[in-house]
Formats: C-alpha cells, structure tokens, sequence
C-alpha cells in the first residue's frame, strides 16, 4: 500500500512537471521528455559539483 501512495504522488508531481515545461516551451512534451530532461538536469548538477571537486574546484 505504501508504494501504491509513492508512486501516486511521483506521478502526480511528474504531471505538474509536464504541464509547466509544455506551457514553458508552448509544445507538446510527453512523459519520456520530461524523464530525459530530468536525468540531464541531474547529470549536469552531480557532473558539476564532482568535476568542482575532482578538479579542485
């Protein structure tokens, strides 16, 4: 039951996260470009602060 509530809410907040980038880029985005632009996002965020350290920086 519990994952049943998580996985309502991830996909709740997905939905949000699909209706403002569609409203942003005013065009249809799926679920499958709201996934990749998030794992990019991500990638850039944790590549940014390991190459910072890794570097340094």
């Amino acid at each position: 039951m519990r994952t049943l509530r998580i996985e309502e809410i991830t996909y709740r907040r997905l939905t949000s996260v699909l209706q403002d980038v569609m409203h942003y880029k005013k065009k249809d985005v799926n679920y499958d470009d709201i996934l990749n632009e998030l794992i990019d996002v991500y990638q850039e965020n944790v590549g940014g602060s390991i190459g910072g350290t890794i570097g340094g920086g």
